[in-house]
């Protein structure tokens, strides 16, 4: 069975949480397909409008790889994280 793809758009003043949360989630789900002799059914994918590095409001950083087509992302779950940058629209 083809994992399913989990695309994680950040942007500059994401909230660390908001990010890592999630992602962490579907590692653990992941880890304990892993554990039952099972592929991982997650595949999850940091995005941003350009990539590279990508600066939170802690000030930790994420490596992103740049937004794909939208045809990549058909029948993907997108999350996308808060912060105050995609409250006042200034990312």
């Amino acid at each position: 069975m083809k994992p399913i793809d989990i695309w994680l758009l950040v942007y500059p003043g994401f909230v660390l949480l908001d990010a890592t949360g999630p992602a962490q989630v579907f590692a653990t789900a992941n880890d304990e397909a892993r554990d039952a002799g099972l592929p991982p059914p997650y595949r999850i994918n940091t995005i941003a409008m350009v990539g590279g590095a990508v600066a939170s409001t802690a000030g930790v950083a994420l490596q992103a790889a740049p937004l794909p087509p939208p045809a990549a992302l058909a029948g993907a779950t997108l999350l996308v994280s808060g912060g105050r940058g995609l409250e006042d629209g200034s990312s």
